[in-house]
């Protein structure tokens, strides 16, 4: 009988001891990740952009797909 409550307490020694030990790493990763934010943007966030670079953005896009428009069309076109 002492071996079995010998046996329970110890398990229930590791899985208090397990518990604990996860807490404090899943802490550490999430200061970790903190930090490293906090390093690649100091100031806290980026600026919303202005509808003057929204536009070109979209206008940047746009030329994407009108060149691919302009080489595939013509490709098809040529294959029938």
């Amino acid at each position: 009988m002492d071996a079995f409550w010998g046996i329970t307490l110890s398990v229930l020694v590791i899985r208090f001891w397990w518990k604990r030990e996860n807490k404090k790493a899943r802490e550490r990763r999430e200061n970790r990740q903190k930090q490293e934010l906090a390093i690649k943007d100091p100031q806290g966030s980026k600026p919303m952009p202005t509808q003057k670079e929204k536009d070109a953005e979209e206008l940047r896009k746009q030329g994407y797909t009108d060149e691919l428009i302009a080489v595939i069309l013509p490709t098809i076109n040529n294959g029938q």
